[in-house]
């Protein structure tokens, strides 16, 4: 018997996002699915996950706390299309040993590169000359920027996102420096 599989993203950008067609055929494939087609309503997401073995979840989604899970007694995996677990998790999913997985790791490799356009984008202040150009102009005098190269750069945290920054910086030839809570002294 295939599992019961429960969507419970809105439809909307985000789920289209990540749950587009080839995602849909693909959960087909694995088990029945349901999709909400409402919002996230705390009684909607009752109804769907009573008799589902699998739930998916996004953004926004409510902490999935003993109202939301109580009637959920198949439930044995979530999966969090989000990085960032801790705004849906609750100690009552952990007491009923549900297991949660996230595309944290998947997520941090992006971010680590937006992070890094980021980065030049405003010591180039590549946002004043693209409305510049955009008007037909270019930079008023006096006018400098700024470059990466050979700067220090100060990282707050060392999670899967500083971790996945530090090889796009070597190029740059940056001096890092790093502060967590998290790091031995080795590290």
């Amino acid at each position: 018997m295939k599992p019961k599989i429960a969507v419970l993203m809105p439809d909307n950008h985000a789920r289209q996002s990540f749950v587009n067609q080839r995602v849909m055929d693909e959960l087909a494939k694995v088990g029945d699915v349901t999709y909400n087609n409402s919002d996230y309503n705390p009684s909607v997401l009752v109804e769907m996950i009573k008799d589902a073995d699998i739930c998916l979840t996004g953004w926004g989604c409510p902490k999935l706390d003993e109202t939301i899970l109580a009637n959920a007694s198949k439930l044995k995996l979530i999966a969090h299309t989000g990085g960032a677990v801790a705004a849906i998790v609750s100690p009552y999913l952990y007491e009923r040993n549900i297991k949660i997985i996230s595309g944290n790791e998947g997520y941090a490799e992006s971010v680590a590169e937006g992070t890094l356009a980021y980065f030049l984008a405003g010591l180039r202040h590549i946002p004043y000359y693209n409305e510049l150009v955009q008007k037909g102009e270019w930079k008023s005098p006096g006018f400098a920027n700024k470059g990466l190269l050979d700067k220090k750069v100060g990282l707050i945290g060392f999670g899967a996102i500083s971790r996945y920054l530090l090889p796009l910086l070597n190029p740059f030839r940056v001096e890092i420096l790093v502060y967590s809570k998290h790091l031995s002294e080795e590290d």
